[in-house]
Formats: C-alpha cells, structure tokens, sequence
C-alpha cells in the first residue's frame, strides 16, 4: 500500500507536534510535511512529543495566507488541520484570522488540491454550556457526591453549547467542515480535543479539566484511527478526543464505534481537595 502524504498544520505546537513524532514512526506509511507560523518547534514540548521535522518539509508562514497554504497543500493526500489560536480568551480578531480565515483557507485550498480527507481540531468547549446544568454543574463545582453513576454522556448528536467567541468558533468550524463534506464530497473528522497542557498533563487538577482530559497518547491514536479508517466520498463526523476519565462526561464510545477509538490512558482519581 502506498504511503500518505500528510500535510499538519501546527506542526511546531503541542498537539501537531505530538501528532508529528507519533505518525514519524511510520515512515513507510505516512509521508510527512508540516506547516507552522513558527520555524521550529516550542521549546517547552515534552521530549518524546517534539516533533523532528526534516529541512524542507516545513512552510513557515500564517494559515491566514491563502496563497501559502494553497502552495504547501499540493500533492497532499490529508490534512490534519490543528494550527488555531488555542487561547479561549484571545481576542475576537485572532480568533477571526486564524480560526476562522485559516480553516476557511486549509478547506478551500484542500478541496482545490484535491485533498481525500480532512481531520479538523475543534474542542471540548463547544460543549461547556452543559456545565451550567446539572448533573454536569456538580463535576465543575466539584461536588462528587451528587455526580451520579452512570454520569450522562454528552454525545456529537446533542446540541452544541458554546460559551463564547472561542467555542462559538469552534462549532462553525464544524458546520464548515460538514457543508465541504456535502458540497465537495471532501470527508472530513472534527475532533472535539480535550483539555491539554504542553506537558501532557491537564490544565489544573480541577475536576473540570481533570473530567475532559485527553492525554496525548489517546489524541495521537484517533488521529492515526481517523488517517487509517476507510471513508465515503462526502463522510463527515465528529468524535470527542477525550481519555476515559472517572468523571469524563462526553462520549468516546462513538469513536470507538466509527474508527476503532480505545483510550490507553484516563485520570480515575478524585481530583484533590
């Protein structure tokens, strides 16, 4: 079978960098090319997770830039699309370039490359609003013992519930993404990712963070899931990334279902305090 070549947008920040080195262990299968504003990787990437991307496979420029990333898409079998203002309170004009002209730019130039697939980072947070509501509310205050057991899974058919611009952003992403699906036959996997920090670890030990935990071993494993499953002309779907926390309160068992998801890692530990 002949290898891919897969273009990763942020490949020089934490989750397109962890993407980089796991898919780098199959050379014979995935042919790698990145794509960052940056030139070289963060430095404060956790060794195992720092991408080493060979010179000369790496455009370094804005995703806002139509013409770059028109340029670094040719040939292109897939784009892993992760490069996004990550920063839920950055500014709503950031968040206006890269998230939303840089998605619009990597789907428009993909369909006109004639990309096979697109797997697209979207987030958690497009579902936060269900912590205003319990049973959800009891994980965010960290009141245990009203959480009940089973807790009730979030699933990709309920409504999104954003929370602001960052989320908002998120959720048409999506909507992009499925109306290239329906219109260009382009499939495409959104991945709702879950909280994250550069070292791996969740953002805090709070049992909102700790509940959506996705550790970069179980990301990096739906995203090879998503590269290696067989897909329709048109297919679109949407899978939470998230590792099989004891308080996790979105569903992974769809992913299972789709692409043969099994999270290797979860936080089963009430969160201290």
């Amino acid at each position: 079978m002949p290898s891919k070549s897969v273009l990763i947008t942020g490949v020089c920040g934490v989750l397109g960098g962890a993407i980089h080195r796991q898919l780098a262990r199959h050379p014979a299968r995935f042919d790698l090319w990145g794509l960052d504003s940056l030139s070289a990787p963060r430095q404060d990437l956790l060794p195992d997770w720092t991408p080493n991307i060979p010179a000369g496979r790496l455009t370094v420029g804005d995703v806002a830039d139509f013409d770059l990333v028109t340029r670094a898409l040719e040939g292109m079998d897939v784009v892993i699309h992760m490069a996004a203002v990550t920063d839920p309170a950055a500014p709503w004009e950031q968040l206006l370039r890269t998230n939303i002209a840089g998605t619009h730019n990597v789907f428009e130039a993909s369909r006109q490359a004639g990309v096979h697939r697109v797997i697209l980072a979207s987030s958690v947070r497009v579902s936060f609003g269900y912590y205003l509501v319990e049973p959800y509310r009891s994980i965010f205050d960290e009141r245990f013992a009203d959480v009940p057991d089973p807790i009730p899974l979030v699933t990709h058919r309920m409504p999104t519930w954003p929370v602001g611009d960052y989320s908002a952003g998120k959720i048409w992403a999506e909507a992009l993404a499925h109306s290239y699906a329906v219109q260009f036959y382009l499939p495409s996997f959104c991945l709702r990712v879950g909280g994250v920090a550069p070292d791996g670890q969740p953002w805090t030990e709070r049992g909102m963070d700790t509940s959506i935990w996705c550790s970069l071993r179980d990301l990096c494993q739906l995203v090879e899931r998503c590269l290696d499953a067989p897909v329709a002309a048109g297919q679109f779907d949407v899978f939470y990334a998230v590792s099989d926390n004891r308080y996790r309160w979105v569903d992974i068992d769809h992913a299972r279902q789709v692409v043969g998801y099994v999270p290797q890692d979860g936080l089963q530990d009430d969160p201290p305090g």
